[in-house]
């Protein structure tokens, strides 16, 4: 991964040894990392073609819902979602996106838009 801490974790939520519910939805991954006493947490999704702006924040609410029952009480970091998309982008579905508040405990925090092929360290970094 380019432009991202040496010190950093990719979790892959689909991953059957982590015993998941399949009921409930979430984003494909989990990344956390941690360089000069600064930690992040970002919800990834990740869209091929295009995508429903209330779909893919219920994806992310869900990721971070996993992400804050295993991020330790009394941890402070930022808070990153992150929609990776390779599709058209269409206004009314980014609006609805951006609209939705994704949420770990006290941090709240809007969904960063990158698409396909750019560096993870570039959504990073905007937040």
């Amino acid at each position: 991964m380019k432009e991202v801490p040496a010190s950093r974790v990719l979790v892959d939520l689909d991953c059957k040894a982590l015993n998941l519910s399949g009921t409930e939805q979430r984003c494909d991954f989990l990344y956390f990392d941690e360089e000069k006493g600064s930690s992040r947490v970002a919800p990834i999704e990740i869209k091929s073609g295009g995508f429903k702006g209330r779909e893919v924040a219920a994806q992310l609410r869900g990721g971070a819902t996993v992400a804050g029952e295993w991020i330790p009480t009394g941890t402070r970091f930022r808070l990153i979602p992150i929609l990776v998309y390779g599709g058209r982008l269409h206004k009314r579905e980014r609006n609805r996106l951006r609209a939705a508040h994704i949420r770990i405990r006290e941090y709240t925090a809007q969904a960063v838009l990158i698409r396909c092929g750019t560096p993870l360290g570039s959504a990073l970094n905007r937040s």
